[in-house]
C-alpha cells in the first residue's frame, strides 16, 4: 500500500510538471497565431481577418456537421444556433420527413444505431 501511495504521488508530481511546462512555453492564444509571423502553428486568425476586410466579404450562415462525438442539444450556448430539421416533428417516434431516420431534429446518431444492430 505504501508503494502505491508513493507511485501515485510521483505520477501526480510528474503530470503537474508537464502541465506547468506546457503553460510556460506556449503563449496565450498560440492556436490563433501564424507560423511565419509568430513562429507557432496556429490558424493565422489575424491574416484571415485582414483577408476578409481587404476583400470586403460579407458573412453568411454556415451549417457545420459534427462527426466525432455527441453534443448536448439543450446546452444554453448551443440550442439557439443548432440546425433544426423543420420537416421533422420532435419525439413522436416517426420519420416525418421520410428520409429514413426517426426524429432527426438536429442530425442523426449513427453510432447508436450501429451499436443497436450489433446486439
Amino acid at each position: 500500500m505504501k508503494l502505491f501511495k508513493i507511485s501515485f504521488l510521483f505520477t501526480i508530481v510528474l503530470f503537474s510538471s508537464f502541465s506547468a511546462f506546457a503553460q510556460d512555453t506556449l503563449p496565450h492564444g498560440w492556436h490563433l497565431k501564424d507560423l511565419k509571423a509568430d513562429g507557432y502553428y496556429g490558424i493565422s486568425m489575424d491574416k484571415a481577418y485582414e483577408f476578409v476586410k481587404q476583400k470586403k466579404l460579407k458573412s453568411r450562415p454556415v451549417i457545420v456537421g459534427i462527426i466525432d462525438s455527441g453534443i448536448d442539444t439543450t446546452h444554453e450556448d448551443l440550442k439557439s444556433v443548432l440546425w433544426v430539421n423543420e420537416k421533422e416533428i420532435p419525439a413522436n417516434g416517426m420519420d416525418d420527413d421520410k428520409n429514413g431516420y426517426k426524429d432527426d431534429m438536429h442530425g442523426w446518431n449513427f453510432w447508436e444505431v450501429m451499436m443497436a444492430q450489433k446486439m
